[in-house]
């Protein structure tokens, strides 16, 4: 398992031997028959798995002989690599064989090249070949790992076969991640290897050492086995919070505030009894005239008590005042619900981080807080909701934006990898609170503080861009002989896509050049410097390998082939954790957000800018908000909002309902003889809780005007408000899924109007069959209870649907089942496709279709807009081998129509 990163306590090293080699698979490819029947050979019947009747029990050495080195050969093997066993074998200090996997990047770069140089039709036909074993060993190792036990009081991976599967599946999941990333031809299959689950019971064991079970669910979303593995051995500890009231349904609820009994933090032990802070009555005075109010200590000497002062500072132009922001999470207790104070040891602790981050000689540094620097009172609500609109203003024009997290400081980032920073990060408290994602998005520049210093997160956030595919392939190639690289095709390939690039003359012409005022020219420039850096590398690997590649071939010349391969080499990134510990910094920054941020706070007249628009914005920030949380379901939409630019005033100017009387409804709505009589008067207690939000919801999509026409898909909760039902109730629902771009067809905008959302889309309008197809509705027969309701498929008949000319994306939409989403109104409406065929309420029905689908209720028509109301989600019933039986059909007729208007409700 050395190709799993290692974090700085490499805590679980998990090491496999080599068991019995009597049992060896040889090294040259079997091809997918062989490979299957490998099992056979040696008197161990694969129906039992292929059936799935009984636990699979196999030993460890026929494991590792064909789903270790016989799936390496089968991937690997061949002329083009030379593969060898051995590379995959080491001996350790004792004597002992030991399995090894640190030649996985020099294999998969050696695939690499084959895949750019070979035939196309041997390329596909060896995917193919990968994608079955792949595929099978998938099946075989969730199959054993149901079976794995764990012995009380015994570290897990302590088990031979535990570490043994472990170990098998996380190459499964890589060579996954590698076949994905470099082939992609349709034919190969390669769709079809992204859904591959490595399900392996026994990570969640491990897990629940360091995490909740409500953070558990959230992981097992988000991560592959690999990813999970590496959560474990982090050192969490579960941070000191209380996860007596975390679900895996309702998510962690450790960083929920209650309050009513909250309590501002001392330092570390410190019991002081001063406190520090401004007059409320002198920063709302600064509020209130449009400034920012900022604060400092009065003397540059913070070893003996201090007071504080209090400054005015405009957002821009020459009145604005250098200042660092700080961002930090309620929990850790650096807020105050009493009033605009901290205690002096935690006053003077921050004093003393900013002073060190501006790094400036004139102490101290004013800073922004929010503790400090928004009035508490309720005498001063209305300055509180200026306030409240300021803080995008104040985050993005802080000179620096400080992030103090207790679980990061108390990590040292001297001695851990990026790898080991991004996923901390990604994963500390900070990361997981609604208010903290438009700190991390806004800042120009922001500082996530460790134990020893700052650490930029753009910085982290570029981390994988410092990772040198380049020089890591000429470390690997470097470690090998001459005689290995003369003779080995795939090696020679990658030396050539290194020895032959040379940039472009014009490339490197504009890149000398000064700056341009045509924007568009500039972009170009700015691109050719970019590029010329990102190579400079290469450049310098050149004088190494050019020389070599001349003795060997002294007419090479580059090719096509060269430069695809080079392009390969610079995106190579296989790694699961890698990978996902910079998708986990993206969440923080965006994809692009401060790029599209910008324009937007240029718009002219029209609301756009160089052709953004406001739902672009919409998907990043989304994406953002996936897996946070916050103590006030009301501030979702002011965290929202302040991040989408929109008209604060207006969503702030919509009050919630005070949280003590809010406490007091919930606790009474837990009554349930009280909810029965309120409900016989037709108050409804949850309604009332919500409302604020609910209405808050529906501006802020208003003042949007435009919105994904994907919106329709999202697996959330919705409004049931009439001409709302399309809207997902809250973008923090837990278990929400939705792609950051659109699919082409999707490309056209849905617009809000009160009616509902207006998109274009193609799809179906459903009908009960005519007489001619009687037989076959006799044969839909099934009962409405909540099993065969999961199990039944509504099978779409069309005018062609025996025609070959069909296309196979619209064949796939003839047969669709209900996508059951957990806590959702839909799953209490009784529905099933058997009750809507036979009263006759199909032939009101249409289902709109994309990459997901949508079932709608029709209601009327005007012009060319259907009107419809959103009534449940629909997926593509795809049968599986072995499961027909189990799938009961229910028929209708389908009129196909390519692209419809429809205002959604």
């Amino acid at each position: 398992m050395d190709h799993i990163p290692k974090t700085h306590n490499h805590s679980y090293v998990v090491e496999i031997p080599i068991y019995d080699s009597a049992i060896a698979y040889r090294e040259e490819p079997l091809g997918f028959q062989g490979f299957k029947d490998f099992p056979r050979s040696l008197g161990y019947n694969l129906e039992e798995l292929e059936l799935c009747s009984s636990e699979l029990i196999l030993p460890c050495d026929l494991l590792q002989s064909w789903l270790f080195f016989g799936l390496l050969t089968e991937i690997f093997g061949g002329p083009a690599t030379q593969y060898k066993h051995e590379d995959f074998i080491r001996t350790d200090a004792s004597g002992r064989r030991m399995a090894c996997t640190e030649m996985l990047d020099k294999y998969a770069l050696y695939w690499t090249a084959m895949r750019c140089h070979e035939d196309r039709e041997v390329v596909v036909r060896h995917a193919r070949d990968v994608d079955s074993c792949l595929r099978l060993t998938n099946t075989v190792l969730n199959v054993v790992a149901t079976s794995l036990k764990v012995t009380p009081g015994e570290d897990v991976w302590a088990a031979a076969m535990n570490a043994l599967v472990l170990s098998l599946m996380t190459l499964g999941e890589y060579l996954c991640s590698v076949r994905e990333g470099i082939i992609r031809y349709k034919e190969a299959g390669t769709l079809e290897l992204t859904t591959l689950k490595w399900h392996l019971p026994l990570i969640e064991k491990t897990l629940e050492k360091d995490w909740c079970v409500g953070e558990i669910s959230m992981l097992k979303k988000w991560n592959g086995l690999t990813c999970l593995f590496y959560l474990t051995t982090i050192g969490r500890k579960l941070l000191g919070k209380g996860h007596s009231t975390c679900t895996e349904q309702g998510g962690c609820q450790a960083l929920q505030i209650d309050f009513t009994t909250y309590k501002t933090a001392h330092l570390g032990d410190c019991a002081c009894n001063r406190r520090v802070g401004p007059s409320p009555n002198e920063i709302a005075t600064i509020i209130s005239s449009g400034q920012v109010p900022l604060v400092a200590s009065v003397s540059s000497d913070l070893n003996q008590a201090t007071g504080l002062r209090v400054f005015a500072s405009g957002l821009n132009g020459p009145s604005r005042a250098t200042y660092v922001a700080i961002s930090h999470v309620w929990s850790d207790g650096l807020g105050n619900n009493e009033g605009n104070w901290l205690n002096e040891c935690m006053f003077t602790h921050i004093q003393n981080l900013v002073n060190a981050l501006h790094g400036s000689a004139d102490f101290p540094v004013p800073f922004w807080m929010d503790t400090l620097c928004i009035p508490k009172s309720s005498t001063f609500n209305a300055v509180k909701q200026l306030a409240l609109a300021q803080m995008a203003d104040i985050y993005r024009s802080a000179d620096k934006v400080l992030v103090l997290d207790s679980s990061l400081q108390a990590v040292s980032c001297a001695d851990i990898s990026w790898v080991e920073m991004n996923m901390r990060v990604g994963y500390c408290p900070w990361s997981t609170r609604v208010w903290t994602l438009q700190e991390g998005r806004l800042a120009r520049e922001a500082y996530i503080q460790f134990k020893d210093k700052p650490v930029n997160l753009t910085d982290l956030q570029k981390s994988a861009e410092l990772n040198d595919n380049f020089q890591l392939l000429s470390n690997l190639l470097g470690e090998c002989d001459k005689h290995h690289l003369m003779e080995n095709p795939s090696a020679r390939r990658l030396i050539a896509a290194v020895a032959t690039y040379q940039a472009p003359e014009d490339m490197i012409e504009m890149s000398m050049k000064s700056s341009f005022e045509d924007t568009d020219e500039e972009e170009l420039h700015q691109h050719a410097v970019q590029t010329i850096k990102r190579n400079a590398p290469l450049e310098k690997l050149k004088t190494t390998w050019l020389p070599w590649l001349r003795e060997v071939e002294p007419d090479a010349k580059e090719t096509s082939a060269d430069e695809d391969l080079r392009n390969r080499i610079f995106v190579y990134f296989p790694s699961p954790v890698a990978g996902h510990s910079v998708a986990a910094i993206n969440r923080i920054r965006g994809w692009g957000y401060a790029h599209l941020a910008n324009a937007r706070s240029k718009t002219n007249s029209t609301g756009y800018v160089q052709g953004y628009r406001p739902c672009e914005l919409f998907l990043d920030v989304c994406k953002g908000f996936q897996g946070r949380t916050t103590s006030r379901t009301e501030d979702e939409t002011i965290c929202l909002g302040l991040l989408l630019q929109t008209e604060m005033k207006d969503l702030l100017a919509i009050k919630p309902i005070p949280w003590g009387q809010k406490d007091f409804l919930i606790k009474l709505d837990s009554w349930k003889c009280i909810r029965f009589v309120l409900s016989m008067f037709g108050v409804d207690i949850q309604k009332w809780i919500g409302s604020c939000h609910e209405e808050r919801t529906k501006l802020l999509y208003r003042q949007m005007v435009e919105v994904p026409t994907t919106i329709i898909f999202w697996n959330s909760p919705r409004l049931q408000s009439d001409g709302w039902k399309w809207a997902p109730r809250s973008i923090l629902y837990k278990d929400l899924e939705f792609k950051i771009f659109e699919p082409r067809d999707c490309f056209k905008r849905g617009i809000v109007t009160n009616r509902g959302l207006t998109v274009q889309l193609p799809g179906f309008k459903l009908s009960q069959l005519s007489h001619d197809h009687e037989a076959l509705n006799m044969t839909t027969t099934c009962d409405d209870d909540e099993t065969r309701f999961a199990n039944t498929t509504l099978v779409i008949h069309t005018h062609d649907e025996a025609s070959d000319n069909l296309r196979p994306w619209r064949r796939g939409w003839l047969r669709v089942r209900f996508r059951k989403i957990i806590g959702s109104d839909f799953n209490t409406q009784g529905l099933s496709w058997a009750s809507l065929v036979k009263s006759g309420a199909i032939d009101n029905l249409a289902i709109l279709i994309s990459e997901e689908g949508a079932l709608v209720e029709m209601y009327g028509k005007e012009e060319e807009c259907n009107f419809a109301h959103h009534v449940a989600l629909i997926e593509r019933a795809i049968p599986r081998s072995g499961q027909e039986r189990d799938q009961i059909e229910v028929h209708c007729f389908g009129e196909y129509f390519e692209i419809g208007t429809w205002c959604i409700g």
